[in-house]
């Protein structure tokens, strides 16, 4: 409080002023933090949200690939492929989106990590192999049914009948050529080999099977050509042989060459739909499935339990804004109406005081000082205001005592006055010749002479000295104040 006396009433209202702003301020800047820190935990939980988000996204983009990949090892259709296509591009922009919302946590980095990793395992060793396994059971399928096309044909037995119509053309016009007819039945006996092993091939797939059709093959052209010597020697002629030679090419492009076609087709494709059932029946494309999910759970767990940490942590941040804002205000209010109260009675005290002095003062008691309560403006101008009223306090008592002694002189003059006359009238009742000692002396009571105002005292016949006595003798004090009032 004395340091407080001590200060100008200037800096007294700016402090005042100055300390309520203050808090004010504070509090603003305590609130803006606050609310920074709440929409930061604001967008954390938004972000923690959209984490887990793109972690259902990814187990559900699993989903889709797996129920795509089964739906066309059941069906063996394409159609069904396109969920796990799609899944597939939607798989890598989900994970790289993971990663870059959870840069921060090493942890779940490595949990995207491992889901990535399980998707490439899942795909790479079961997937892709059993949409291998399934397209060739529909090519097996295919080759199936082309091969029972190709099995059911007559067209073989037509031609070779045809064939064989034209060996025995020719074995007659040979006639009794009985190398020539050996060597047509040679020919037949190649023809038999080579459908013998066609047939063979056709039932076995097995390539061994196909060998008397090779060798047959060889020794009817060597044998064809071999006939060709016979033509000048018979009613053979050359036109026989091409038409013979004719009717086994069209017997060999129209069945031999499509028949072991077919069954090479069908051996390439020798999976079966029991062969893709027995692959999915091991389980592991379930188990790395199973895994894949099971890291997708585990990042969506963490960042649930984030969501409740940052949660508690934005209740918390706005519990603190809301009481900082209130306590700040309420703190303001108080140091404001007890600054307001100092400074208000600081003023008012003093003025009130200096009034009631005032009054005082007016009603004539100059005696009457404004109390001094600080060092301020308002103390300074109690103390000049004091100062004032002591000096007007002399000047009135000045002025008061001369005035007593004017009417003093004044009384003594109208006393000496008085006296002079009736002395005078005196002189005139009794005539002249009295003594002039006496015009001039007039004896108090008790004895002693008293000099009038504005003449001195004198005898008659003695020289005149100080004080208008004989010898130089002073004359009585009275005569001396008389003097000073004259």
């Amino acid at each position: 409080m004395n340091v407080l006396k001590k200060l100008r009433f200037g800096t007294k209202l700016a402090s005042g002023f100055g300390i309520v702003l203050g808090m004010m301020l504070i509090a603003a800047i305590v609130v803006f933090f606050s609310l920074r820190s709440l929409i930061d935990s604001s967008n954390w939980v938004n972000h923690t949200y959209e984490v887990i988000g793109v972690a259902n996204e990814v187990g559900a983009v699993l989903v889709d690939m797996e129920s795509g990949q089964r739906g066309f090892v059941i069906t063996g259709q394409d159609d069904y492929l396109e969920p796990y296509q799609q899944g597939n591009g939607r798989f890598a922009e989900l994970i790289a989106r993971g990663r870059e919302l959870t840069s921060g946590s090493p942890e779940q980095m490595q949990r995207w990590q491992a889901v990535e990793e399980l998707k490439q395992r899942w795909q790479s060793e079961v997937a892709e192999q059993e949409i291998a396994a399934r397209r060739e059971v529909s090519k097996g399928s295919e080759a199936q049914a082309r091969f029972r096309d190709i099995s059911i044909r007559t067209v073989g037995e037509d031609l070779f009948s045809g064939v064989r119509q034209s060996l025995a053309d020719i074995s007659g016009k040979l006639g009794y050529n009985m190398e020539g007819r050996l060597l047509v039945a040679s020919i037949a006996l190649d023809l038999v080999n080579m459908e013998t092993g066609q047939r063979g091939f056709m039932l076995s797939g097995q390539d061994a099977s196909l060998q008397p059709y090779i060798d047959g093959h060889r020794e009817f052209n060597e044998r064809l050509r071999r006939l060709n010597l016979f033509v000048d020697d018979s009613e053979l002629e050359y036109e026989d042989i091409g038409v013979l030679q004719k009717s086994v090419e069209e017997w060999m492009h129209q069945t031999v060459t499509p028949g072991i076609g077919a069954r090479r087709e069908l051996n390439e494709h020798a999976m079966t739909i029991d062969d893709v059932a027995a692959m999915m029946k091991n389980g592991v494309g379930k188990s790395l499935m199973d895994a894949a999910r099971a890291k997708v759970r585990e990042i969506v767990e963490v960042e649930e339990i984030l969501i409740g940490e940052r949660t508690a942590e934005q209740q918390a941040t706005s519990r603190f804004a809301i009481n900082t804002t209130i306590l700040g205000t309420l703190i303001a209010v108080f140091l404001g109406g007890v600054i307001a109260f100092l400074i208000t009675r600081g003023v008012v005290v003093p003025v009130r005081l200096t009034n009631e002095a005032i009054s005082d003062i007016a009603g004539g008691d100059l005696t009457r000082r404004i109390p001094i309560l600080s060092e301020d403006e308002i103390g300074e101008m109690g103390k000049r205001f004091n100062a004032f009223t002591a000096n007007l306090q002399n000047t009135i008592g000045q002025i008061v005592g001369s005035t007593s002694q004017l009417a003093t002189a004044a009384e003594e003059m109208a006393a000496v006055t008085g006296d002079q006359s009736g002395r005078l009238q005196s002189e005139r009742r009794n005539g002249a010749g009295g003594d002039s000692d006496h015009a001039d002396v007039e004896h108090r009571p008790g004895g002693r002479p008293q000099c009038f105002a504005g003449f001195h005292c004198r005898r008659r016949g003695g020289p005149r000295g100080q004080g208008g006595q004989p010898g130089g003798r002073r004359g009585d004090p009275g005569d001396q104040q008389t003097g000073r009032r004259d």
